[in-house]
Protein backbone atom coordinates (compact mmCIF):
# COMPACT_ATOMS: atom_id res chain seq x y z
CA UNK A 1 0.00 0.00 0.00
CA UNK A 2 1.42 3.99 -0.35
CA UNK A 3 1.44 5.62 2.28
CA UNK A 4 0.40 9.23 2.85
CA UNK A 5 3.80 10.40 4.90
CA UNK A 6 6.86 10.49 2.72
CA UNK A 7 8.80 7.43 1.66
CA UNK A 8 12.39 7.28 0.62
CA UNK A 9 14.49 4.34 -0.84
CA UNK A 10 18.00 3.81 -1.72
CA UNK A 11 18.34 0.47 -3.26
CA UNK A 12 21.23 -1.96 -3.89
CA UNK A 13 21.22 -1.95 -7.56
CA UNK A 14 22.87 -5.97 -7.31
CA UNK A 15 19.13 -6.57 -5.85
CA UNK A 16 17.71 -5.51 -9.48
CA UNK A 17 19.14 -8.42 -11.48
CA UNK A 18 19.41 -6.97 -14.55
CA UNK A 19 22.08 -8.03 -17.55
CA UNK A 20 24.32 -5.45 -18.71
CA UNK A 21 23.86 -7.20 -22.12
CA UNK A 22 19.84 -6.26 -22.10
CA UNK A 23 18.21 -7.02 -25.23
CA UNK A 24 18.94 -4.82 -28.11
CA UNK A 25 16.24 -2.44 -28.37
CA UNK A 26 13.92 -2.86 -31.55
CA UNK A 27 10.94 0.13 -31.11
CA UNK A 28 11.12 2.93 -32.88
CA UNK A 29 8.92 5.99 -34.46
CA UNK A 30 8.54 4.19 -37.86
CA UNK A 31 7.25 0.93 -36.15
CA UNK A 32 4.62 2.80 -34.07
CA UNK A 33 1.31 3.79 -35.66
CA UNK A 34 1.71 7.79 -36.05
CA UNK A 35 -2.01 9.37 -34.63
CA UNK A 36 -2.93 12.68 -33.63
CA UNK A 37 -5.64 14.70 -32.04
CA UNK A 38 -6.24 18.08 -31.01
CA UNK A 39 -4.03 20.00 -28.49
CA UNK A 40 -3.31 23.34 -27.96
CA UNK A 41 0.05 25.32 -28.61
CA UNK A 42 0.12 28.08 -25.43
CA UNK A 43 2.81 30.90 -25.22
CA UNK A 44 2.81 33.88 -23.82
CA UNK A 45 1.78 36.10 -20.38
CA UNK A 46 -1.15 36.27 -20.08
CA UNK A 47 -1.66 33.02 -21.78
CA UNK A 48 -2.58 33.10 -25.90
CA UNK A 49 -3.54 29.31 -27.00
CA UNK A 50 -4.14 28.11 -30.46
CA UNK A 51 -5.98 24.78 -31.71
CA UNK A 52 -2.76 22.13 -33.30
CA UNK A 53 -2.84 18.74 -33.78
CA UNK A 54 -0.72 16.76 -31.50
CA UNK A 55 2.08 13.97 -32.55
CA UNK A 56 2.75 10.58 -31.41
CA UNK A 57 3.35 7.47 -32.01
CA UNK A 58 1.48 4.29 -30.93
CA UNK A 59 2.09 1.03 -29.63
CA UNK A 60 -0.26 -1.15 -28.69
CA UNK A 61 0.36 -4.99 -28.56
CA UNK A 62 -3.00 -7.36 -28.62
CA UNK A 63 -5.35 -7.39 -25.40
CA UNK A 64 -4.12 -4.14 -23.97
CA UNK A 65 -6.38 -2.62 -21.70
CA UNK A 66 -3.84 0.16 -20.27
CA UNK A 67 -1.38 2.60 -21.85
CA UNK A 68 1.60 5.10 -21.02
CA UNK A 69 2.13 7.91 -22.14
CA UNK A 70 5.41 8.52 -22.85
CA UNK A 71 7.25 12.07 -22.73
CA UNK A 72 11.02 12.84 -23.88
CA UNK A 73 13.45 15.49 -22.83
CA UNK A 74 14.77 18.41 -23.82
CA UNK A 75 16.47 16.84 -26.84
CA UNK A 76 13.46 16.38 -28.14
CA UNK A 77 11.47 12.81 -29.42
CA UNK A 78 14.93 10.91 -30.31
CA UNK A 79 15.42 7.00 -29.78
CA UNK A 80 16.55 6.94 -26.36
CA UNK A 81 12.62 6.95 -25.30
CA UNK A 82 11.69 3.95 -27.51
CA UNK A 83 13.45 1.39 -25.28
CA UNK A 84 10.77 2.65 -22.83
CA UNK A 85 8.27 0.75 -25.28
CA UNK A 86 10.03 -2.17 -25.49
CA UNK A 87 9.65 -2.77 -21.88
CA UNK A 88 6.21 -1.79 -22.02
CA UNK A 89 5.17 -3.96 -24.71
CA UNK A 90 6.78 -6.83 -22.57
CA UNK A 91 4.34 -6.50 -20.14
CA UNK A 92 1.32 -6.22 -22.53
CA UNK A 93 0.81 -2.54 -21.71
CA UNK A 94 0.02 0.09 -24.62
CA UNK A 95 2.39 3.03 -25.08
CA UNK A 96 1.70 6.45 -27.05
CA UNK A 97 5.33 8.18 -27.35
CA UNK A 98 4.37 12.11 -27.86
CA UNK A 99 6.53 14.30 -29.64
CA UNK A 100 6.47 17.57 -28.06
CA UNK A 101 8.33 19.85 -29.93
CA UNK A 102 7.61 18.95 -34.10
CA UNK A 103 3.75 20.13 -33.66
CA UNK A 104 5.13 23.50 -32.30
CA UNK A 105 7.87 24.22 -34.93
CA UNK A 106 10.82 23.37 -32.20
CA UNK A 107 13.49 20.81 -33.00
CA UNK A 108 15.45 20.72 -29.50
CA UNK A 109 15.76 22.94 -26.52
CA UNK A 110 18.24 21.05 -24.83
CA UNK A 111 21.07 24.01 -25.37
CA UNK A 112 18.66 26.81 -24.17
CA UNK A 113 15.88 26.46 -22.26
CA UNK A 114 14.59 29.73 -22.14
CA UNK A 115 14.35 30.51 -25.76
CA UNK A 116 12.50 26.80 -26.00
CA UNK A 117 10.37 27.97 -23.50
CA UNK A 118 9.61 31.46 -25.29
CA UNK A 119 8.38 28.60 -28.42
CA UNK A 120 6.07 26.55 -26.11
CA UNK A 121 8.43 24.21 -25.29
CA UNK A 122 7.40 24.44 -22.47
CA UNK A 123 5.86 21.98 -18.97
CA UNK A 124 1.97 23.38 -19.86
CA UNK A 125 2.31 22.79 -23.24
CA UNK A 126 3.45 19.28 -22.51
CA UNK A 127 0.90 18.54 -19.50
CA UNK A 128 -1.68 19.98 -22.42
CA UNK A 129 -0.29 17.01 -24.67
CA UNK A 130 -0.56 14.57 -21.99
CA UNK A 131 -3.77 15.63 -20.63
CA UNK A 132 -5.78 15.64 -24.38
CA UNK A 133 -3.89 12.27 -25.37
CA UNK A 134 -4.83 10.77 -22.43
CA UNK A 135 -8.28 11.74 -23.19
CA UNK A 136 -8.44 10.83 -27.12
CA UNK A 137 -6.94 7.25 -25.65
CA UNK A 138 -9.83 6.55 -23.43
CA UNK A 139 -12.66 8.00 -25.71
CA UNK A 140 -11.58 6.46 -29.12
CA UNK A 141 -9.17 3.66 -28.54
CA UNK A 142 -11.14 2.06 -25.70
CA UNK A 143 -7.98 2.05 -22.82
CA UNK A 144 -9.41 2.05 -19.38
CA UNK A 145 -6.13 3.50 -17.56
CA UNK A 146 -3.97 5.83 -18.66
CA UNK A 147 -0.31 5.68 -16.90
CA UNK A 148 2.61 8.53 -17.75
CA UNK A 149 6.35 8.45 -18.09
CA UNK A 150 8.74 11.18 -18.78
CA UNK A 151 11.76 11.51 -18.43
CA UNK A 152 14.11 14.67 -17.72
CA UNK A 153 12.07 17.46 -18.92
CA UNK A 154 9.63 15.10 -20.03
CA UNK A 155 9.82 13.51 -16.03
CA UNK A 156 9.59 17.35 -14.64
CA UNK A 157 6.24 17.70 -16.88
CA UNK A 158 4.98 14.73 -15.10
CA UNK A 159 5.18 16.53 -11.81
CA UNK A 160 2.66 18.72 -12.34
CA UNK A 161 0.36 16.43 -15.12
CA UNK A 162 -1.99 15.73 -11.73
CA UNK A 163 -2.23 18.90 -10.75
CA UNK A 164 -5.58 20.65 -9.59
CA UNK A 165 -4.17 24.03 -11.37
CA UNK A 166 -2.81 22.30 -14.54
CA UNK A 167 -6.12 20.88 -14.83
CA UNK A 168 -8.67 23.73 -14.00
CA UNK A 169 -6.01 25.73 -17.20
CA UNK A 170 -6.01 22.96 -19.32
CA UNK A 171 -9.75 22.65 -19.45
CA UNK A 172 -10.67 26.23 -19.75
CA UNK A 173 -8.26 26.12 -22.51
CA UNK A 174 -9.79 23.32 -24.60
CA UNK A 175 -12.91 24.50 -23.97
CA UNK A 176 -12.59 27.50 -24.76
CA UNK A 177 -10.62 27.50 -28.00
CA UNK A 178 -12.72 24.13 -29.62
CA UNK A 179 -15.60 25.22 -28.13
CA UNK A 180 -16.54 21.50 -26.81
CA UNK A 181 -16.81 20.15 -23.12
CA UNK A 182 -13.75 18.60 -22.17
CA UNK A 183 -13.04 17.58 -18.70
CA UNK A 184 -9.44 16.39 -17.80
CA UNK A 185 -9.39 13.17 -15.96
CA UNK A 186 -6.19 12.40 -13.98
CA UNK A 187 -3.20 10.08 -14.67
CA UNK A 188 -3.80 6.67 -12.91
CA UNK A 189 -0.12 6.31 -12.23
CA UNK A 190 3.31 8.38 -12.50
CA UNK A 191 6.91 7.45 -13.20
CA UNK A 192 9.53 10.27 -13.38
CA UNK A 193 12.74 10.02 -14.46
CA UNK A 194 15.64 12.32 -13.25
CA UNK A 195 13.17 14.88 -13.54
CA UNK A 196 14.50 18.39 -11.76
CA UNK A 197 12.11 18.83 -8.61
CA UNK A 198 13.25 22.60 -7.61
CA UNK A 199 10.27 24.70 -8.72
CA UNK A 200 7.53 24.61 -6.00
CA UNK A 201 4.28 26.89 -5.68
CA UNK A 202 2.26 27.59 -2.54
CA UNK A 203 -0.79 28.41 -4.13
CA UNK A 204 -0.78 26.50 -7.06
CA UNK A 205 0.85 23.15 -6.09
CA UNK A 206 -2.39 20.71 -4.84
CA UNK A 207 -2.50 16.93 -6.52
CA UNK A 208 -5.19 14.08 -7.79
CA UNK A 209 -3.95 10.85 -5.31
CA UNK A 210 -2.59 9.14 -8.16
CA UNK A 211 0.08 6.93 -7.17
CA UNK A 212 4.05 8.33 -8.36
CA UNK A 213 6.87 7.31 -8.39
CA UNK A 214 10.06 9.90 -8.85
CA UNK A 215 13.34 8.04 -9.95
CA UNK A 216 16.78 9.83 -9.14
CA UNK A 217 20.31 9.11 -9.25
CA UNK A 218 22.33 10.30 -6.34
CA UNK A 219 25.42 11.26 -8.68
CA UNK A 220 22.70 13.45 -10.18
CA UNK A 221 24.86 17.09 -11.14
CA UNK A 222 21.66 18.38 -13.06
CA UNK A 223 18.76 17.06 -11.19
CA UNK A 224 19.74 16.61 -7.50
CA UNK A 225 18.34 14.25 -5.35
CA UNK A 226 17.94 16.01 -2.44
CA UNK A 227 15.26 18.51 -3.97
CA UNK A 228 13.11 15.19 -5.43
CA UNK A 229 13.40 13.63 -1.58
CA UNK A 230 11.32 16.49 -0.44
CA UNK A 231 9.34 17.11 -3.35
CA UNK A 232 7.37 13.72 -2.65
CA UNK A 233 7.14 14.92 0.87
CA UNK A 234 5.67 18.45 -0.79
CA UNK A 235 3.25 16.69 -2.71
CA UNK A 236 2.36 14.27 -0.46
CA UNK A 237 1.41 16.82 2.08
CA UNK A 238 -0.92 18.54 -0.52
CA UNK A 239 -2.98 15.92 -1.66
CA UNK A 240 -0.87 13.55 -3.77
CA UNK A 241 0.85 9.88 -3.22
CA UNK A 242 4.43 10.17 -4.07
CA UNK A 243 7.72 8.28 -3.92
CA UNK A 244 11.06 8.83 -4.06
CA UNK A 245 13.43 6.15 -5.11
CA UNK A 246 17.27 7.01 -5.22
CA UNK A 247 20.03 4.89 -7.44
CA UNK A 248 23.22 4.84 -5.68
CA UNK A 249 26.25 5.69 -8.68
CA UNK A 250 23.57 7.18 -11.10
CA UNK A 251 23.46 10.22 -12.75
CA UNK A 252 21.19 12.25 -14.76
CA UNK A 253 20.08 10.54 -18.25
CA UNK A 254 21.11 7.24 -16.51
CA UNK A 255 19.09 5.21 -19.43
CA UNK A 256 20.38 6.88 -22.05
CA UNK A 257 22.08 4.92 -24.86
CA UNK A 258 25.87 7.03 -24.70
CA UNK A 259 28.01 6.59 -21.66
CA UNK A 260 28.37 9.09 -19.11
CA UNK A 261 30.05 12.43 -20.44
CA UNK A 262 30.45 15.72 -19.80
CA UNK A 263 27.99 18.32 -21.87
CA UNK A 264 29.51 21.59 -21.04
CA UNK A 265 27.00 23.40 -22.90
CA UNK A 266 23.32 22.20 -21.85
CA UNK A 267 21.87 24.68 -18.95
CA UNK A 268 22.14 23.46 -15.60
CA UNK A 269 19.21 24.47 -12.84
CA UNK A 270 20.72 22.27 -10.20
CA UNK A 271 21.94 25.44 -7.83
CA UNK A 272 17.92 26.49 -8.47
CA UNK A 273 15.57 26.16 -5.23
CA UNK A 274 12.72 27.96 -6.43
CA UNK A 275 10.14 28.94 -4.54
CA UNK A 276 6.92 30.73 -6.00
CA UNK A 277 5.34 32.40 -2.73
CA UNK A 278 1.57 33.41 -1.85
CA UNK A 279 1.84 36.69 -2.61
CA UNK A 280 2.78 36.19 -5.85
CA UNK A 281 6.79 36.41 -5.24
CA UNK A 282 9.55 33.91 -6.83
CA UNK A 283 12.59 33.38 -4.18
CA UNK A 284 15.71 31.62 -5.00
CA UNK A 285 15.55 29.95 -1.32
CA UNK A 286 19.47 28.77 -1.76
CA UNK A 287 20.75 32.51 -2.37
CA UNK A 288 17.33 34.65 -1.13
CA UNK A 289 17.23 36.29 -4.80
CA UNK A 290 14.14 37.55 -5.56
CA UNK A 291 11.80 38.90 -8.49
CA UNK A 292 8.50 38.44 -10.03
CA UNK A 293 8.78 36.11 -12.02
CA UNK A 294 10.32 32.32 -12.55
CA UNK A 295 12.16 33.27 -15.63
CA UNK A 296 14.00 35.96 -13.89
CA UNK A 297 14.91 34.02 -10.80
CA UNK A 298 15.97 30.72 -12.81
CA UNK A 299 18.17 32.70 -15.43
CA UNK A 300 19.94 34.16 -11.97
CA UNK A 301 20.62 30.57 -10.97
CA UNK A 302 21.42 29.04 -14.10
CA UNK A 303 24.87 27.77 -14.76
CA UNK A 304 26.27 25.21 -17.84
CA UNK A 305 27.60 22.31 -17.78
CA UNK A 306 26.58 18.68 -16.34
CA UNK A 307 27.28 14.89 -16.52
CA UNK A 308 24.53 12.65 -18.26
CA UNK A 309 24.41 9.15 -19.92
CA UNK A 310 24.59 5.56 -18.30
CA UNK A 311 27.52 3.79 -16.08
CA UNK A 312 27.12 0.45 -16.36
CA UNK A 313 24.21 -0.60 -17.11
CA UNK A 314 21.85 1.67 -19.37
CA UNK A 315 18.53 -0.59 -17.85
CA UNK A 316 19.33 -0.29 -14.30
CA UNK A 317 15.54 1.19 -13.95
CA UNK A 318 13.79 -0.60 -15.66
CA UNK A 319 12.73 -3.38 -13.34
CA UNK A 320 12.11 -0.43 -10.78
CA UNK A 321 9.61 1.99 -12.93
CA UNK A 322 7.86 -1.23 -14.87
CA UNK A 323 7.12 -3.15 -11.54
CA UNK A 324 5.26 0.36 -10.33
CA UNK A 325 3.51 0.86 -13.61
CA UNK A 326 2.29 -2.89 -13.86
CA UNK A 327 0.97 -3.00 -10.20
CA UNK A 328 -1.09 0.50 -11.09
CA UNK A 329 -2.60 -0.43 -14.58
CA UNK A 330 -3.29 -3.70 -14.10
CA UNK A 331 -6.94 -5.04 -14.18
CA UNK A 332 -7.35 -5.82 -10.35
CA UNK A 333 -6.27 -2.99 -9.04
CA UNK A 334 -9.07 0.54 -8.35
CA UNK A 335 -8.17 3.84 -7.58
CA UNK A 336 -9.82 4.08 -4.12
Amino acid sequence: MFRRAFALRVINLALLCVSGDAAAQTANAAAGEKVSWQTLRCTGAPLDCGAIDGIGYLFNPAGATAVVLVSHGAQGLDRNVFHYVDALNELGIASLVMDHYTPRGIHRVADDLAAGHAKGANVLNMNMDSLTAADWLRRTQGFRRVGYLGESYGAGAGLSVNRKWTHDIVESKVRGTYRKLFNAKPMDVIVGLYPFCGVRDEVRDRYFDSPMLIVTGDQDDAAPAALCQRYAAWVNERGGKAENLILPGQGHNFDFNHKRAFAPRHPNTANCDILVQRGGSVVDEKTGFTAGDIAAVMANCTTHGYHGGHTDNQFVAVPVWTAFLKKYLSQGWQRP
